[in-house]
């Protein structure tokens, strides 16, 4: 991102925070991403992004910090679908995998996690649209010897996954650009979401 547009991020505003986080979501090139913030964050979240393609769903609440992860049902659905991972889904334990039931045991398993009661539920790379063979890579590697790290550390086909984070930065900058210039982010995801 451009240090003018990166300058002039109200980082006070939340329509800003979900923008500069979850853009290529907004735009409809990624099925999810993760949001942090506050309680009074969460609830303008979902009031930001009601009516829209983008659903919010609350992963975890702990002391004051609120998890969430803002997605497209349909395009988590037909990933969650795909062969490859829903045996990877199943062979961690999950028997339901349309998304509803996903989420609620992931749910279940980050805030299990976060509380130091469980370990780290690795199906959350499938629900954020990584490629399976680098969740895999990642859990064989303990989060070590990867040949990329960007929007997830990666362990094969760098140069795919490096176009992929081009396309998730252009995206970022450019509704990043779209906010600065005085869009409304509700615009801008009826405009991108499809």
């Amino acid at each position: 991102m451009g240090k003018d547009v990166y300058e002039k991020i109200r980082w006070d505003n939340i329509q800003y925070l979900i923008a500069f986080h979850c853009a290529p979501v907004l735009a409809g090139i990624k099925i999810s991403n993760l949001l942090v913030t506050d309680n009074e964050g969460a609830m303008d979240v979902n009031k930001l992004l009601d009516g829209t393609k983008i659903e919010v769903y609350e992963l975890s609440r702990l002391r004051g910090k609120v998890v969430l992860l803002l997605f497209n049902r349909c395009k988590l659905a037909e990933y969650l679908g795909d062969k490859t991972n829903a045996h990877f889904l199943r062979s961690l334990g999950h028997n339901k995998l349309d998304v509803t039931s996903v989420l609620k045991e992931l749910a279940c398993r980050y805030s299990d996690y976060e509380r130091g009661v469980a370990s780290f539920p690795h199906e959350l790379g499938i629900v954020l649209g990584y490629p399976v063979g680098d969740v895999y890579g990642f859990m064989a590697n303990d989060g070590q010897n990867y040949i990329l790290s960007g929007y997830w550390k990666v362990y094969s086909r760098a140069d795919k996954a490096r176009d992929t984070f081009r396309a998730y930065d252009d995206c970022t900058e450019n509704i990043m650009r779209a906010l600065i210039s005085g869009n409304n982010l509700t615009d801008i995801v009826g405009v991108c979401a499809v």
